[in-house]
């Protein structure tokens, strides 16, 4: 069975939270997040005037939902959303908004969707960063869209829980639907310790992208056998874009064999360092679009990865292992993303 909608927590102790005041809350969210997750100032975004002064809480005694409170809240606010499951689409439009869960319950951001009823793949979206929202930050939530499973022989299922297209950190999340679950869109793109889940192309898009002990977790499609983990997109070989997968882990459910990825654009890039895999990989590793069917300037690596998913024995002959020079550049996030 796949995992819950719960997120990895930062964990409280719940004795040391009952009773605390709204403001308390705040004092304690980000302290939280402090020690867990930043420094935050390779993506972060100028703040609104003051500085990142402004709390808002979405639940009981707060708004009654988050995209109200985002529409109140100036640039370089944070808002703290108590828990609860939250039944909307949510666009984030001003730079440096900071969005934390309750760290004593489970926040959700849900909604169904998909490309054929929204218009488009992007407009399906649950949750969606827009280009002027650079330096988003978003903590400790679960964001979904439980449209699916996308059918075999169908098009227009794309289901998008989240859409990126600004520069933005994810810390602690969870992500999941089914078909193009995260759309990692445009921008500098950082996912700490978050578990992302579907079936197919799951984490596609054309950002510069960097998922540090990530889980994603390959859901079986009852009707098909095929999955595939990532689709990248980069159009020359001069475009920054590129997904680095460092450490963490490759999962799914029973029976699923998924490729690592394949080439949306020419120049794809998508690489797995140091990664545990489980036996959820398609032997061959890597395959291609119908459509497209790009090998010869895609740039698809490995580098030292483990676990009975890794065997490289029956990779395509157009994969690579990394050099140690490779390695040692696209290992380095802070040097990848400032590419």
């Amino acid at each position: 069975m796949s995992p819950s909608l719960r997120s990895p927590r930062v964990k409280l102790r719940h004795a040391r939270t009952r009773g605390l005041t709204m403001m308390m809350w705040v004092v304690v969210i980000v302290a939280v997040a402090v020690a867990a997750c930043m420094p935050l100032t390779l993506l972060a975004a100028p703040a609104g005037p003051g500085g990142p002064s402004t709390s808002l809480f979405v639940g009981p005694g707060g708004y009654s939902s988050v995209q109200a409170a985002l529409d109140a809240a100036p640039a370089g606010s944070r808002i703290v959303v108590m828990a609860g499951t939250y039944r909307e689409k949510v666009v984030v439009a001003k730079p440096a908004i900071t969005l934390i869960a309750d760290p004593a319950g489970f926040a959700a951001i849900i909604f169904n969707d998909a490309a054929k009823s929204a218009g488009g793949t992007v407009q399906s979206a649950t949750f969606t960063v827009s280009a002027a929202a650079n330096g988003f930050t978003a903590i400790g939530l679960t964001f979904a869209n439980d449209f699916g499973p996308n059918e075999k022989g169908t098009s227009d299922q794309q289901g998008v829980a989240v859409a990126v297209s600004a520069d933005s950190s994810f810390y602690n999340c969870t992500i999941t639907g089914w078909q193009d679950t995260l759309y990692a869109d445009q921008g500098r793109q950082y996912y700490k310790t978050c578990l992302i889940q579907g079936s197919v192309d799951f984490a596609f898009g054309e950002a510069t992208a960097f998922f540090e002990d990530c889980t994603l977790f390959a859901r079986m499609r009852p009707d098909s056998k095929y999955n595939s983990y990532t689709a990248q997109k980069r159009e020359s070989p001069t475009e920054a874009g590129g997904f680095v997968f460092y450490r963490g882990m490759l999962d799914c459910d029973p029976v699923v064999k998924a490729y690592l990825g394949r080439g949306w654009g020419p120049y794809a890039r998508t690489i797995f360092i140091l990664t545990y895999m489980k036996d959820c990989v398609n032997p061959e590793g890597w395959g291609v679009f119908k459509k497209y069917k790009y090998t010869d300037t895609t740039f698809f690596a490995e580098y030292h990865c483990s676990g009975p998913g890794s065997n490289r024995a029956g990779r395509v002959p157009w994969s690579r292992n990394l050099t140690d020079a490779e390695v040692f550049y696209f290992s380095n996030r802070t040097s990848f993303l400032q590419t």
